[in-house]
């Protein structure tokens, strides 16, 4: 087991037997949810029209967030193997937080994911991290998301902004410790922070400028990862 490759294990078939299952829930609560909006519509006074104008909205809306996620997933494959991926990014959805599960899970052993140092045995540890870190969602969800309506209303009785400053802010330090955490381990992961990070203020300014560059704010997170990526690798040149 020592000299057997993270990688072989990490590709094995057998994982699409935990995985697949996993997939499929995810598939058909997906088909219920969207069976039971259509069955309730007529409670909104929403016409089948209005539903298929707003189903098309939401799908093309998802495509701009989704370019982040595919270029994380794209990563994730290269390192942690197909099966994992499909099954992590199916439940949770957020490859960076995944991604960050398994750099802590790394870091146990000192070392990074993908990293010479980095076998079997930190492999287990980076699953379990991304596991533990579902399960702390869920947990969270079941105890105090019914309770969170009743705290919702007290709060923005006092302040209505507070709520939206709060989610924003926690949401903005995740991002910032996942890539302080990276830059800090390369020149080459510096550098790319450094060019995302402007190439979406700029994305961001001219959404907010012009109306025909509106539509890159939606793009702009997988746009800018794949200039990061372009003009980093163009920077530090071939190693």
């Amino acid at each position: 087991m020592e000299n057997l490759d993270y990688m072989q294990v990490a590709n094995d078939p057998k994982l699409w037997l935990v995985t697949i299952p996993i997939i499929a829930v995810v598939v058909i609560q997906a088909i219920l949810y969207v069976r039971n909006g259509l069955s309730h519509a007529k409670e909104a006074d929403l016409s089948k029209e209005e539903c298929k104008k707003a189903f098309k909205v939401g799908i093309v809306s998802s495509i701009g967030p989704s370019f982040g996620v595919v270029t994380v997933m794209l990563s994730m494959i290269a390192i942690l193997g197909t099966p994992v991926t499909w099954q992590r990014l199916s439940m949770v959805g957020n490859a960076q937080q995944e991604m960050l599960m398994a750099e802590i899970g790394a870091g146990l052993y000192n070392t990074q994911v993908g990293r010479p140092g980095y076998g079997l045995e930190q492999f287990t540890a980076s699953m379990w991290m991304q596991t533990l870190h579902g399960i702390n969602w869920l947990i969270a969800v079941l105890l105090l998301l019914h309770r969170m309506e009743k705290v919702k209303v007290r709060v923005a009785k006092k302040d209505a902004y507070i709520l939206p400053i709060v989610g924003s802010a926690a949401l903005a330090g995740v991002i910032a410790m996942l890539g302080a955490t990276q830059a800090k381990s390369s020149n080459g992961n510096a550098i790319a922070l450094l060019i995302a990070a402007l190439s979406m203020v700029v994305f961001t300014k001219l959404g907010d400028k012009y109306k025909s560059f509106r539509k890159l704010k939606e793009y702009g997170v997988g746009f800018s990862m794949l200039i990061a990526m372009v003009l980093t690798r163009l920077i530090m040149g071939p190693k």
